[in-house]
């Protein structure tokens, strides 16, 4: 059970007036031992004067509570969570601060839609923070193209595995360009007893895996208390070698091409002789069946007499 491994992950939230989280920063991530205690702060650098400030905690499968309202110079109001183990201040316009007292078991706080919120984890005593192994797996020379779009796909995997604790964020490159488009990231790491681990898939086209000058680069960024440590790892494209299943549809595709030309040339063909056939037979019907013909002349002999007009 997670309450056995004293693991605790905590995601807090807070808003400025009823606008969401354009323009609010908040601490990104805490690590804390347990026992000690979390603070974290929220600003804004929103236009005109917002003066309260909430902070709220959403449990997993139930909907978002307010955990405590505050304004400039007043006491926070918590309503019905107990002040021995928050606190809440907030003694300017801009900016305010939340702390979760003496971490001794396991909450959990989730964002829900106004942003990422503070990642907070009590960490294990007998654990050290230890940061990923990542690597980059080439696609698999059985993947070929999917039934939907029969459009050839090639899908590159990354791993990052033993590292603790979970405050990590994958994200992919090609030749140094961040790419989203084919991500899909696992939403959250996987505990396996001892440490973490997560993947993410990165699926590009056909082309783009057979130019070898294409580099694919997985990097994951895992906060170890003080800053961000990035990881790494890459694999470059490949020469056009086409698989066994892909060579076939290839070689369909063109001899479906080659069998529509020669059906058109054969057609064409066709055609052409029975034009030939025409003009044959048309010469031939004017030999046998001139257009003019010869009107017989008849000739008159008139009596001699009637010829000299006597």
């Amino acid at each position: 059970m997670i309450s056995a491994l004293i693991i605790c992950t905590v995601c807090l939230l807070c808003t400025a007036g009823s606008v969401g989280c354009k323009g609010v920063q908040q601490t990104p991530g805490l690590l804390v031992q347990r026992g000690q205690s979390a603070q974290m702060d929220c600003s804004h650098t929103l236009p005109g004067a917002f003066y309260n400030m909430y902070w709220f905690q959403q449990l997993p499968g139930q909907s978002m509570e307010l955990i405590v309202h505050t304004v400039p110079y007043k006491k926070p109001d918590f309503g019905n969570f107990s002040q021995d183990k928050y606190s809440a201040s907030k003694t300017v316009i801009e900016s305010g601060s939340f702390t979760v007292k003496n971490h001794t078991h396991c909450d959990y706080y989730y964002d829900a839609r106004f942003g990422p919120g503070t990642k907070l984890t009590v960490l294990d005593s007998n654990r050290t923070i230890t940061p990923p192994k990542v690597k980059v797996l080439q696609p698999s020379p059985n993947e070929c193209q999917t039934n939907k779009d029969r459009k050839h796909k090639k899908t590159l995997v990354c791993v990052a595995s033993h590292f603790y604790p979970d405050h990590v964020s994958v994200f992919w490159q090609i030749d140094g360009v961040n790419v989203t488009r084919g991500v899909a990231t696992d939403d959250a790491a996987l505990w396996g007893g001892e440490h973490y681990s997560i993947s993410s898939r990165l699926t590009v086209p056909h082309s783009d895996w057979f130019t070898p000058s294409k580099t694919f680069t997985c990097t994951v960024s895992f906060f170890n208390g003080n800053y961000t440590v990035p990881r790494s790892d890459w694999v470059q494209g490949v020469k056009g070698v086409i698989h066994y299943n892909e060579a076939i549809f290839f070689a369909g595709k063109y001899l479906s091409i080659t069998h529509t030309a020669k059906l058109f040339y054969a057609i064409l063909i066709a055609k052409s002789s029975v034009f030939g056939v025409f003009v044959v037979f048309l010469v031939w019907r004017l030999q046998v069946c001139p257009c003019t013909k010869e009107i017989p002349v008849e000739v008159l002999y008139l009596p001699q007499e009637m010829a000299l007009g006597i």
